[in-house]
């Protein structure tokens, strides 16, 4: 949590680029009432209300998180302000550099791969994003049928989330002599994984276009 927003109630929803095709959305506190910032520097490092963004958002997730910007304050309350900003670009970062601020963490995209046991999935959602996860490696043979991702182009890592705020993934399961196996499926294979033989036990939720928070 950027340090701007401890001990202050964080009820304004706002939102900074990831990279050129992913928002992310937050709630903070109100910056420009901090003695010493301004509307002006927001706009300098990007931040904008989370309700004017169009395209593909996701509201505070484990991963990816944006780049957080310091700026010092000699004549403030507080000796400096840290926040969340646009670091997807250089011309995003040299902007807040022009207004004070100086990018103190990168943005953290979400890593994707596998361990010896389990295999990475990402699984393609109503939105637009894809949703990181994990099965177990004897399990990686669903992937043509429940729509899974499992090779990640670049492109589709601009889109890698892990863990959104109040979105659940659509589950199947199927159910065999001795097991009962449970697995997300893509939004768009649902379908398909009926028509297979498996079972819809949970409807994908919470993947608006912007997602609200809880």
């Amino acid at each position: 949590m950027p340090l701007s927003t401890r001990g202050r109630k964080r009820d304004v929803p706002m939102a900074v680029k990831i990279n050129p095709t992913l928002t992310y959305g937050f709630l903070t506190s109100d910056l420009s009432a901090i003695p010493g910032v301004s509307g002006a520097d927001l706009t300098a490092i990007g931040q904008v209300p989370l309700a004017g963004v169009n395209g593909l958002v996701v509201f505070s997730p484990r991963s990816p998180k944006p780049a957080q910007f310091r700026k010092k304050i000699p004549s403030g309350v507080q000796s400096s302000v840290t926040a969340y900003g646009d670091g997807s670009t250089a011309g995003a970062v040299n902007r807040a550099a022009g207004a004070g601020w100086k990018m103190s963490k990168g943005v953290r995209r979400t890593s994707f791969g596998n361990t010896r046991t389990q295999t990475a999935i990402a699984v393609p959602v109503s939105n637009g994003l894809l949703v990181k996860r994990f099965v177990p490696n004897s399990d990686a043979g669903n992937a043509g049928l429940l729509g899974w991702d499992v090779t990640m182009s670049s492109g589709n890592l601009d889109k890698l989330v892990s863990a959104p705020q109040g979105a659940k993934l659509a589950l199947v399961a199927q159910v065999g002599d001795n097991f009962t196996k449970t697995l997300p499926v893509a939004s768009n294979k649902i379908a398909d994984a009926i028509q297979a033989g498996w079972k819809l036990v949970r409807p994908e939720s919470g993947f608006e276009a912007v997602a609200a928070a809880e």
